[in-house]
């Protein structure tokens, strides 16, 4: 789950509390905004009790990165904000609020004080807009010297300290070296030879572009196609073509896929995506090829993670990529499973997989080798 918790702190152990109030806040604007525009934040009160002495916490330095808009002021339940810098910003509310309270073994209530805190990590984006509209320019002249000097301008971005941990600059980074990667340049050529690892660059800077969004904004916008599709290059030059690879390693008189190489791919591609169960069952299965120790843990870890993720599917969603990890793991595992003559672990597998991605069953075009592994019977 990726939402955070009120957090909740008696100043007297061992008390019972009837009706406990909360706190928690939104924003009453959009919370991708551009340096300079007034963001407005309102705190959210629930409970019989409720809170008091309300305080607000800004990520970064009141005067130097943010101030209070004309008119507002700390500890008022609704606050107006004007930014000046780049990039994610957290918000923390905290209040008191006195309540009646009984301790255990004791009829008599009594009025204690409590402490109530709510916490958002990068619950806001700051944008520079003309920083970007130079950048989507050289993007959409769409020639190799447009996109070197993207990822020039994109790059002097990301070392400057304004735009250190904005996601925007570097997922342009990112989306000017994979088009240069995509020109197929000749790298012996003297100005093309920096760039002859530009897809794995492209794959760094992506990683870090994805760090700092931690409410996905990228993906919710026009950036989104671009993710995916880098994600999906990812899988498909670098891990399908091992897992299709069944001659990669010599195994006794016969040959296996290189469960090495795949494993330490996977580890890479967790960089660039927001749900890491996705390459678990596949992770744990190298690791039991590879006969590695920590196998059962990592599996264990994943099958945790697949049951929280089974019943939050409306709040957590796998990109198009990461369903293509999971089935890969998922495949895998069955067949690991099925050598091993475990039959009901397979079963029992699959069942847990379609209950978590039901199109495993149906989407042949995506799917197809999951579906050929498939057994009918372990649905009934």
């Amino acid at each position: 789950m990726k939402y955070l918790l009120f957090l909740f702190t008696t100043l007297t152990s061992g008390l019972l509390i009837a009706q406990r109030p909360s706190i928690k806040f939104e924003a009453t604007t959009p919370r991708l905004a551009k340096a300079g525009e007034v963001i407005q934040l309102r705190a959210v009160l629930s409970g019989k009790y409720l809170p008091e002495d309300i305080k607000w916490k800004i990520g970064g330095e009141e005067g130097k990165d943010w101030k209070f808009a004309e008119g507002s002021k700390n500890s008022d339940n609704e606050i107006s904000i004007v930014f000046k810098k780049i990039g994610p910003t957290n918000v923390s509310l905290s209040a008191k609020a006195i309540v009646d309270s009984t301790l255990k073994g004791k009829k008599t209530s009594e009025q204690v004080k409590i402490s109530l805190k709510y916490d958002r990590k990068g619950y806001l984006l700051i944008t520079e807009p003309n920083e970007y509209s130079e950048l989507n320019q050289l993007f959409a002249e769409g020639t190799v010297d447009s996109y070197i000097k993207l990822v020039k301008k994109a790059s002097k971005l990301t070392e400057n300290d304004k735009y250190a941990k904005d996601p925007f600059a570097y997922i342009w980074l990112s989306r000017g070296l994979y088009s240069v990667h995509n020109e197929n340049l000749d790298y012996s050529v003297g100005k093309y030879e920096p760039y002859k690892s530009a897809f794995n660059d492209a794959v760094s800077a992506l990683s870090k572009a994805l760090k700092y969004d931690n409410n996905n904004f990228l993906e919710e916008s026009k950036f989104a196609e671009f993710i995916y599709e880098l994600q999906f290059r990812y899988y498909d030059d670098i891990v399908a073509s091992s897992l299709s690879d069944t001659a990669a390693v010599k195994k006794g008189k016969g040959t296996t896929k290189d469960f090495g190489k795949i494993n330490s791919s996977l580890s890479k591609y967790l960089k660039i995506t927001k749900n890491p169960l996705c390459i678990k069952h596949l992770q744990a299965t190298c690791m039991f090829n590879l006969k590695d120790a920590n196998a059962k843990t990592v599996l264990k870890d994943a099958e945790a993670e697949l049951a929280k993720y089974t019943a939050s599917r409306d709040s957590v969603k796998f990109s198009p990529t990461d369903e293509l990890f999971f089935a890969a793991g998922i495949t895998e595992l069955i067949k690991y499973y099925q050598v091993k003559g475990k039959t009901e672990d397979a079963c029992s597998l699959q069942k847990r997989a379609i209950a978590a991605v039901p199109e495993l069953k149906i989407d042949r075009t995506r799917f197809e080798e999951f579906i050929d592994e498939r057994d009918p019977l372990c649905d009934q």
